[in-house]
């Protein structure tokens, strides 16, 4: 897919896939950082949300198998009403 190739993430961005339905790009942009920076550990974070129960459900099956990344958390929320996220290292 075009988009993650344009966005250009580096190993300490944060990013948001506010609606990721089956995460086909965020796993493009992970397996990407992975690929290119083989055993670093990505700085930033890759947070993961669809409002659907069931596309969250295979996000999660599908990170454990396919991206077991420690940098990714998948959420299930409505991403116009998304909570604030503290992030604190």
């Amino acid at each position: 897919m075009i988009p993650p190739l344009l966005l250009d993430v580096q190993l300490h961005h944060y990013v948001l896939d506010a609606c990721a339905a089956t995460g086909s790009k965020t796993a493009q942009l992970v397996e990407s950082l992975h690929h290119l920076n083989p055993g670093l550990i990505l700085e930033g974070l890759m947070i993961v949300n669809d409002s659907d129960y069931k596309h969250s459900h295979l996000l999660v099956h599908q990170s454990l198998c396919r991206l077991p990344s420690p940098s990714t958390v998948i959420t299930n929320h409505d991403a116009s009403r998304f909570p604030t996220l503290s992030i604190s290292r």
